[in-house]
Order: structure tokens, then C-alpha cells, then sequence
């Protein structure tokens, strides 16, 4: 059996805090290789989406405004205490003991 397996895409998240609450949106990765938020427009990619949506109000609850960069030393992070390089790490050895052909 051989499945696609491509974890980063699936992965992509853009954050937003409104109102003192912090709202999660998930980029989704189509098949033809677009982004695009849940019910929203299909982009190039990651960077497209955001510009978007700095200039129109168009899906998200507000416009982004603010970066929130992350130092340059700071490991990104898929969930408390799991980093997105140990996570890469654990989803690949699964998919191997499945046999599933692994397409990093």
C-alpha cells in the first residue's frame, strides 16, 4: 500500500488573538498544492493567505495586524513539551512500521 504522507501541510496554523481570546485557524493544503483556510479562498501559499487577509476582513474575526515572531532559537512547537522536529520524527516511524511508503 502506498499512501502520501506529507505531515507539514497538515500542520499549518495561523493565530489570532481577538477580543483577550486567542482563535486558531488551520491552513489547509490542497491536492493542486493551494492553502486555504476552512470555507475560505485557495492561495499560493502560506504568505499569500496572510497578506490577503491583512487587507481584507475575509474570514478571519479580525485583520492581522501584529506579527508574533518567534527568536530565531526558539524550536517550533506542535504541542506543549513536542516539538514540530520530534513529532516529524514520530510520524514517520509510524508510518514506516506500516509499511507506508514515507515522502518527506
Amino acid at each position: 500500500m502506498c499512501v502520501p504522507f506529507c505531515f507539514v501541510s497538515l500542520l499549518l496554523s495561523f493565530v489570532v488573538l481577538f477580543s483577550h481570546r486567542i482563535h486558531h485557524y488551520s491552513i489547509e493544503r490542497q491536492s493542486d498544492g493551494t492553502v486555504m483556510i476552512q470555507d475560505g479562498k485557495r492561495f499560493k501559499g502560506p504568505v499569500e493567505l496572510i497578506a490577503h487577509h491583512e487587507r481584507q476582513l475575509d474570514g478571519f474575526l479580525t485583520k492581522p495586524t501584529i506579527p508574533c515572531e518567534r527568536k530565531s532559537e526558539q524550536v517550533p512547537m506542535a504541542w506543549p513539551y513536542v516539538t514540530m522536529l520530534e513529532l516529524e520524527r514520530a510520524l514517520i516511524e509510524k508510518a514506516e512500521s506500516l509499511n507506508l511508503q514515507v515522502n518527506p
